[in-house]
């Protein structure tokens, strides 16, 4: 009788890990690279790195000049063809998930609902950084966190409405002037930040995704423990965060 494989017998496949974890390397890379960079950055032993990039090259996946690698047309038409087949929600939820991935940091989709923002999809790849769950469908006030620097910034509002919405998110650690301050700071620059001032150790960083008239379409929100997302380098992840919404927006081409 034929066995039928559950989920409890199935393993993970080292080499085949491998090859997954060189071909995510390479399409980071800017420039061709070495067997002793590939080697030594995944921590692979060189004579098995040397087989699995042997491998790829032979099936076209990598292209080897010169004792370089880079990425071969095989692994652009296997992404091309991918993208072809799913709808747009899925490829969202796959950039965030890279993000997430790449970054170290939970990230969250928001959109606009009545007075509230929603929580509309999360990625939460080192969730183990960050005891904070934040689920699909969770509600909080618009003008709460970065994202609410975001909405303030990006959504037509009378000043006696974000004035309301303002007092019904609860700041205790701002004021309403220099709330919207930090909105302004967030419009010039395409993202707010969030350095402890709702929860303390926790910083985040919010960016809006627009629509095809640069309305507010979505938000794009992270967040991390102060100590994995330091001030030394939350720029750097919001301009990052910044392009990722820009890729997203129904305004690219």
């Amino acid at each position: 009788m034929a066995n039928d494989a559950g989920p409890r017998s199935a393993k993970i496949v080292g080499s085949a890990r491998n090859a997954t974890r060189i071909l995510q390397w390479l399409s980071r890379q800017v420039r061709p690279v070495r067997l002793a960079d590939v080697a030594g950055s995944l921590g692979i032993n060189p004579s098995t790195c040397f087989n699995i990039l042997h491998t790829l090259v032979e099936d076209g996946f990598v292209l080897a000049r010169n004792r370089t690698y880079v990425l071969g047309p095989e692994a652009v038409h296997f992404a091309y063809r991918t993208l072809e087949t799913i709808d747009d929600f899925s490829r969202v939820q796959m950039l965030l998930e890279r993000f997430s991935r790449d970054h170290r940091v939970n990230v969250l989709m928001w959109r606009i609902e009545g007075n509230d923002a929603v929580a509309i999809t999360t990625s939460s790849e080192p969730s183990a950084l960050l005891a904070i769950n934040v689920t699909p469908r969770r509600l909080m006030p618009m003008l709460n966190g970065s994202i609410g620097r975001i909405v303030a910034a990006f959504k037509p509002m009378t000043r006696e409405e974000q004035q309301a919405e303002f007092k019904r998110a609860g700041w205790k650690a701002l004021s309403f002037d220099r709330f919207m301050e930090q909105a302004n700071e967030a419009r010039i620059a395409g993202y707010a930040l969030e350095c402890g001032d709702v929860v303390e150790g926790i910083h985040a960083i919010a960016v809006p995704v627009l629509a095809s008239d640069g309305t507010l379409d979505r938000m794009i929100s992270v967040y991390a423990l102060a100590t994995a997302l330091p001030e030394t380098r939350i720029h750097q992840t919001a301009e990052a965060l910044a392009e990722l919404a820009n890729a997203i927006s129904p305004r690219s081409p």
